[in-house]
Formats: structure tokens, sequence, C-alpha cells
């Protein structure tokens, strides 16, 4: 497959979005129906906004599997906020991420099993703005993660450390108590409401975080609640 495109497009918000992934190449060679015949698996692709798709593995079809590496580099926010504008009050985020793992994947028995390993995360000039501020409440310049790890069917993310250097945050508290932070998310937006908590509840998600490093951020807290 050479030089294709996807477009995903959303119509069912107050605000339509629509992106455009291209161009698309991807060459898979050897794969059989014969038990265990793997082949393998290369895929390129652009992200919109920026950024790159980058995937390489080996495939089988009997049963359904797949493992390699996978990483995306110089992703921007703009594209998923898109989607997510009507839910949240942010004006569009900036920064670049840069996300690399291997991973495991395997479907068979009726049974689902995917994992990321060497699970690496950097982020660059992150800022969060409200809409209509005119400054971000959040302004950091460098987030790292390494060797994390992440196990769909155990319901596991474990993280040895993550680091943040430099950059600002801003907590404002107005005169009722309430928390500039918690008015990030809208309420009460259409079909907001999710199904299937009840099962969700049986299996509930185990997060470790081993260290976290701040260095050089600032703090801004104004609480206008007090008199």
């Amino acid at each position: 497959l050479s030089n294709a495109a996807i477009t995903i497009s959303n119509r069912s918000g107050v605000t339509p979005a629509s992106v455009t992934f291209k161009p698309i190449n991807l060459e898979l060679r050897d794969i059989s129906t014969l038990p265990d015949g793997e082949g393998p698996l290369t895929v390129h692709a652009e992200i919109p906004g920026g950024g790159t798709l980058s995937w390489r593995g080996r495939t089988s079809l009997n049963p359904l599997a797949s493992h390699g590496e996978i990483s995306l580099t110089g992703i921007r926010p703009g594209a998923a906020w898109r989607f997510l504008r009507d839910e949240t009050n942010l004006s569009e985020p900036k920064g670049t991420f840069d996300i690399s793992a291997q991973y495991r994947f395997l479907h068979s028995a009726q049974v689902l099993q995917f994992v990321l390993e060497n699970l690496r995360l950097t982020a660059k000039d992150i800022e969060l703005t409200r809409l209509g501020d005119p400054s971000p409440i959040l302004a950091l310049n460098t987030i790292e993660a390494s060797g994390g790890r992440f196990n769909l069917g155990a319901h596991e993310v474990t993280l040895p450390e993550i680091a943040v250097r430099g950059g600002s945050a801003v907590i404002d508290v107005d005169e009722s108590g309430e928390v500039n932070w918690q008015k990030l998310a809208k309420t009460g937006q259409p079909g907001s409401e999710t199904t299937g908590s009840a099962e969700a509840a049986k299996r509930p998600w185990k997060i470790r975080l081993e260290a976290v490093r701040i260095a050089d951020v600032a703090l801004d807290y104004t609480d206008h609640s007090r008199s």
C-alpha cells in the first residue's frame, strides 16, 4: 500500500472535526493462514499537524498475533483536540511528543493480550490555556518517562520515573472555592454517560509510579475564597 490516505470525520458534536492521515505506506509479506506463519510488517505514516508513525514487527494470522516496535515522533496534540474541543474549556494545546515502545499482541481462544514494554515518553514545550485566558495555566519545558510497561490483560501500568523540568503552573481558587483545574472539562455533555461501568469495576486498574522528580517549576497560587 503506497501513498494512501485515511480521513476521519466526526459531525456528531457542535463543532465538526476532521483529520487526514497521509501519506500512509504499508508493506506486509509472507503472511499465511498456516499455524504460526509469521511475516514482516512495516508501516510508515505522516500524522496530521506534524509528526510520523513508524511501525516494524512480525505478524501471523493463525493465531492473530504481532510483535515488534512502534514509535510516534514529533506528535502535536492539535489533531486530537479538534475532536475533544466541545468537551473541554481549553484552547488548542501546544507542545510536541515522542513516544516509543516494544509491543506484543495476541488474540487466541477469545482472549486478548496486549503489552507495551520499554515505554518511553518525551514531551517538550507543553502549554495548556483556558479559553479566554491570556496566559497558560500549565507550561512545562520537558517531561520524560522511560522504562514503562502497559499490560491490558492484567490492567496494570508501571512507570519507574517521571521527570519534569522547567516551567510553571497556575492554581486559582474562585470565591466559591472551586479550583480553575476543575473547570477544564465541561459537564452535562450529551453522551457523556458511559456503559458497562459495572463490568469495568470488576477489573480495577493498578498504576504504579515509583518516582516523580520536579525541578525548576514555579507555582502561582491565588485563593479568592478567603477574605
